[in-house]
C-alpha cells in the first residue's frame, strides 16, 4: 500500500511539473523571444510591421491585438507562444525574410550555410535568393497561422493533454489488474454458459 501511495505521489508531481515547465514560457512568453529570437543588433521588426500584425489580429477577431509583440527569429519558420488573455500577452515570430525586399537585402544579411558564406552567384544561390523573397501572401499567410494559434490557445492543448494522459495512465494502470480479473470472471461465465447450452 504503501509503495502505491509513492508511485501515485510521483505520477501527481510529474504531471504537474510537465504542467508548470510547459505553461512557463507561454505564461511568460518573454522567455520565447530570449529563445528563438535573432541576436542580431540590428534585427528587429518595423513599427509598420507589427501594426499590420495587429491589423491581420484584429480581423480575425482576435482577443486583444495589442497584447502581441512582434519580433524576428533567429531561424526561417514562423514561432508564436502565450495568451492575450494573461498579462503577459502573446509573442509572435516571424523569419528574417519578411525583412528582406530585395536581392540586395539577401546578400548582405550574412546567411550562412553550415558556418560558410553563401555564393549566392551561383545557380544554387540564385534558387536560394528566390525563396527567400517573401510574397505579400505569403507573408500575410505566416501572420494568419501562427495568429490562429493565438487565437485558439493551442500552445497550451498538448501541455495538458500530457498532464491529463500521465494521471489517467497512472489509474488506468492501478485499474488493470482489477479489469483483468473481472473480464476473467465473465469469460468463465460466458465459457460456461455456453457449454452448458451446446449439451442441452
Amino acid at each position: 500500500m504503501e509503495r502505491l501511495r509513492s508511485i501515485r505521489k510521483f505520477a501527481y508531481l510529474t504531471a504537474g511539473g510537465i504542467l508548470v515547465l510547459g505553461s512557463y514560457p507561454h505564461v511568460f512568453p518573454e522567455a520565447i523571444i530570449k529563445k528563438e529570437g535573432n541576436k542580431a543588433p540590428d534585427v528587429s521588426p518595423p513599427r509598420e510591421l507589427e501594426n499590420h500584425v495587429r491589423k491581420i489580429a484584429a480581423s480575425m477577431n482576435v482577443t486583444n491585438p495589442n497584447r502581441i509583440r512582434v519580433f524576428i527569429t533567429s531561424g526561417f519558420s514562423s514561432v508564436c507562444g502565450g495568451t492575450t488573455l494573461l498579462p503577459g500577452g502573446a509573442v509572435l515570430g516571424l523569419p528574417r525574410s519578411v525583412l528582406f525586399r530585395s536581392d540586395k537585402d539577401i546578400v548582405e544579411s550574412g546567411i550562412t550555410m553550415h558556418g560558410a558564406p553563401v555564393d549566392w552567384t551561383t545557380e544554387e544561390g540564385k534558387v536560394l535568393r528566390e525563396t527567400l523573397l517573401p510574397s505579400t501572401r505569403q507573408t500575410n499567410f505566416s501572420i494568419a497561422h501562427e495568429l490562429s494559434h493565438i487565437k485558439h490557445h493551442d500552445s497550451f492543448y498538448p501541455i495538458t493533454l500530457a498532464s491529463v494522459f500521465l494521471i489517467v495512465g497512472y489509474h488506468a494502470a492501478i485499474s488493470l489488474p482489477k479489469c483483468e480479473c473481472m473480464l476473467g470472471i465473465s469469460l468463465s461465465l460466458s465459457l460456461s454458459y455456453n457449454t452448458q447450452h451446446t449439451h442441452t
